[in-house]
């Protein structure tokens, strides 16, 4: 269910040129106590580059923004619709949350785009926001706080895709840039059973990350694809993790269609919280999408 609440310029809609963190990617627990779950918000952008008003759903002047003069404080980093979103969570809820400063792009070229953010308080406190279009899922963000910095890092470590059993080490393939990937495959059966499908994958290191690049419903490696994660990664370094950290980079091909989706998950884990984002296939290009979000998540203020 969606509900309108506010028409707001997104600031800063789009992503960056070539911004890099130093670093070198979670599936959260499922908690279902103390949710709440606010519908979805809208926010309307007149065109990728404005940085102009925003109207609150019961404030009767737009605020605008203006240079700041040399002695102002620093502007602040978040698109309108990242605030509005964040300020359904708690400023208890967590120690260190974090958002991004990148939203993601509709494929369908829509501008406009809504929110739906989740809290978790117990057991295992927890938010997450969606980022939709009007027709469909473009990204996600979240944190969740563990009890020590190895339970985060082992739910940091979690596919949200796996299915079925382990498959068989198959061997290796150069994928340039020094990089080696170990192919694991799965022959299951083409049936509608998704715990049975058969897969394939690609799997390397670079640094305390593990990069899965898997290929649902096929036993096709997805090599060019795995080569073209590791082309980003040469560029655009991912937040550097204490334990560990994970870049799932998931295709499937649902039944029916000519090309096959792609879904992106990054997660990693700071002291004993996990941070994930999450790019889906209405975004444009949701690798890149995915990296440049989760390069750009930073501390936001309670």
């Amino acid at each position: 269910m969606q509900k309108l609440l506010a028409s707001a310029a997104i600031l800063g809609l789009g992503l960056i040129g070539s911004a890099a963190i130093a670093g070198c990617g979670i599936q959260s627990a499922t908690a279902v106590a103390s949710t709440i779950t606010p519908s979805s918000h809208q926010t309307t952008s007149p065109s990728p580059s404005t940085t102009g008003s925003a109207t609150g759903a019961s404030a009767g002047t737009p605020i605008t923004s203006t240079a700041p003069s040399s002695s102002a404080a620093p502007a602040n980093p978040f698109p309108t619709i990242i605030g509005m979103a964040m300020a359904h969570v708690p400023s208890n809820l967590l120690q260190n949350p974090m958002a991004p400063t990148e939203l993601p792009l509709a494929q369908s070229g829509s501008t406009s785009m809504y929110y739906d953010p989740t809290v978790t308080e117990e057991p295992v406190p927890s938010y997450s926001v969606q980022l939709s279009s009007p027709s469909a899922s473009l990204a996600s963000f979240g944190a969740t706080s563990y009890s020590s910095d190895q339970q985060a890092a082992d739910a940091a470590a979690i596919n949200p895709y796996a299915q079925g059993p382990g498959g068989t080490t198959n061997g290796q393939e150069d994928l340039g840039s020094h990089i080696t990937g170990t192919v694991v495959t799965y022959n299951g059966q083409a049936t509608s059973a998704m715990t049975n499908q058969p897969w394939a994958a690609l799997t390397w290191h670079e640094g305390r990350w593990l990069i899965d690049v898997t290929n649902y419903g096929s036993t096709t490696v997805p090599t060019a694809e795995a080569k073209q994660v590791v082309a980003s990664l040469a560029t655009h370094y991912l937040p550097p993790p204490q334990i560990r950290g994970a870049l799932f980079v998931s295709l499937y091909k649902n039944p029916g269609a000519s090309t096959a989706s792609l879904e992106v998950d990054a997660q990693w884990e700071e002291g004993s919280t996990t941070y994930t984002v999450d790019a889906y296939n209405g975004a444009v290009n949701p690798l890149d999408t995915a990296i440049r979000m989760a390069i750009t998540m930073t501390p936001y203020p309670g």
